[in-house]
């Protein structure tokens, strides 16, 4: 065998190691790129499918509402109360259940003006099983006061008014004070009169106030009722009487 036919054997065999190189990197290539696209759609299944029974809502959670229907089987229809409840939660399997109240109802109908309120009611202690957290602030707790201002809107007239509530086992000392405020808002509304001032009041009130041991906050007042929310004038509650704007008839 002559060097140029070894040359050309030694050739060609390394062509040939080449190709299978070349097959194999090739097949190498295709599987993964077969496994990566599977596994891609395996996945996107997967979350398609969680998606459809999201949709469905929870698969460990039965919701039971009320009956709406009328006619003959009213007297069959079973009354969601505390006996309900108990019910329930003695049925196997069941690990816990949660009442929650939910009110619909028009705000505001004045005009073209109207607004929609839905409230949802749930007990604190049911709130960890439903995974809820509060988004703001804290949950009320026994002893609180909360005050809650709502506003109304009649013929484009702003108004404003709120209502101081007691949670459960109220201090005595947090009592007397919700107490005395709300006698202050009467002493202040027997000077509201025509021909009287708003000083009037504003004494009227600092003065039972400060017989009961309290203070009146200087920059915290009453406003005037408009075509906006919180107009003039300023009603401050720390003037003397005799002083301030005259209130004739026909003032609101």
């Amino acid at each position: 065998m002559v060097k140029r036919d070894i040359i050309a054997m030694a050739a060609k065999n390394l062509m040939r190691r080449k190709g299978r190189t070349f097959l194999t990197m090739l097949g190498v290539l295709i599987g993964t790129t077969s496994i990566v696209v599977m596994v891609s759609l395996g996945i996107g299944l997967q979350q398609s499918q969680q998606k459809m029974y999201e949709q469905w809502g929870s698969l460990n959670e039965i919701e039971v509402n009320r009956s709406y229907s009328h006619g003959d089987d009213e007297e069959n229809i079973v009354v969601l109360d505390d006996d309900a409840l108990e019910y329930f939660q003695s049925l196997e399997g069941v690990t816990a259940v949660i009442p929650m109240a939910s009110i619909s109802a028009d705000t505001a109908t004045c005009g073209k003006l109207q607004g929609w309120l839905e409230v949802y009611g749930i007990k604190p202690e049911d709130m960890v099983t439903k995974n809820m957290q509060v988004g703001q602030g804290r949950l009320l707790q026994d002893g609180d006061i909360v005050n809650v201002d709502v506003s109304t809107i009649y013929k484009g007239y702003f108004s404003d008014s709120s209502r101081m509530f007691m949670l459960g086992n109220v201090a005595p000392e947090t009592r007397k004070l919700v107490q005395v405020a709300r006698e202050c808002i009467d002493i202040g509304l027997e000077q509201v009169k025509p021909w009287h001032f708003l000083g009037d009041m504003a004494q009227a009130i600092n003065d039972h106030a400060q017989a009961n041991g309290y203070s009146i906050v200087r920059e915290i007042g009453g406003h005037g009722v408009g075509l906006e929310f919180h107009e003039d004038p300023f009603v401050s509650y720390v003037t003397r009487k005799g002083t301030e704007m005259l209130m004739v008839p026909g003032m609101v």
